[in-house]
């Protein structure tokens, strides 16, 4: 869920929804050069390009996850000319064998926007 206090907060969908697909061994190790931490790669679609009625969001992206007992680091990768650049969105989320959960905001012309939201696996991921 997006949300942000400015302007009297989100007007219209905030929910987005990301569908996530391991990436590729090549693309996972270019990933993981970029973040040596991390232990799961995927390229994310989502359902929307827009939330709260104006923010853009990219509707393909690229996600990195470090797990451990009861933790998790969530990256946003970036990529340029088959480079990747890592970013950190979240240090302090949590993770149960399951489920993700996950904060982080972003600045957005001046508005802060915070990110609430979860990963889920179909299966326990691999720690």
């Amino acid at each position: 869920m997006f949300s942000y206090d400015s302007w009297g907060g989100c007007n219209g969908d905030s929910a987005v929804v990301e569908e996530a697909v391991a990436v590729s061994e090549d693309t996972a190790a270019a990933m993981k050069a970029a973040c040596p931490s991390c232990s799961h790669f995927y390229e994310v679609t989502l359902d929307k390009n827009q939330v709260c009625s104006w923010i853009n969001i990219e509707e393909n992206d690229y996600r990195g996850l470090s797990l451990g007992d009861g933790w998790a680091f969530v990256y946003r990768f970036t990529e340029d000319n088959g480079e990747f650049s890592a970013e950190l969105l979240d240090s302090t989320a949590t993770y149960d064998g399951w489920t993700v959960n996950f904060d982080s905001t972003f600045d957005y012309w001046g508005v802060e926007v915070q990110v609430v939201g979860a990963y889920t696996f179909p299966e326990a991921a691999a720690e």
